[in-house]
C-alpha cells in the first residue's frame, strides 16, 4: 500500500511517499532529500528531516519533522 502527503513549509513543497515495500521517502521542492526503511516507529524518533536553508540560502536554517503514524 502506498501513502502520499503532500504540503508546504516556508514556500517550500513537501512531498512524503510511504510505501510498504520502499519504506518512507522525503522529497522538497521535487528534489529526493531523506529515506527511512524503519518497519516501526516510536514516539519522538526522527524519521526523516532537511535542511531547509541548503535549499533557500537566505531562509532561516529551519528543521521539520514527519512522524510515521499508525
Amino acid at each position: 500500500m502506498r501513502k502520499t502527503w503532500n504540503f508546504e513549509v516556508k514556500g517550500h513543497s513537501i512531498k512524503v511517499v510511504n510505501s510498504w515495500l520502499h519504506g518512507i521517502k522525503l522529497y522538497v521542492d521535487g528534489d529526493f532529500r531523506d529515506h527511512d526503511r524503519s518497519l516501526f516507529a516510536f514516539g519522538g524518533e526522527v524519521l526523516l528531516s532537511a535542511n531547509l536553508g541548503e535549499i533557500n540560502r537566505h531562509a532561516a536554517r529551519n528543521r521539520f519533522l514527519v512522524e510515521r503514524q499508525n
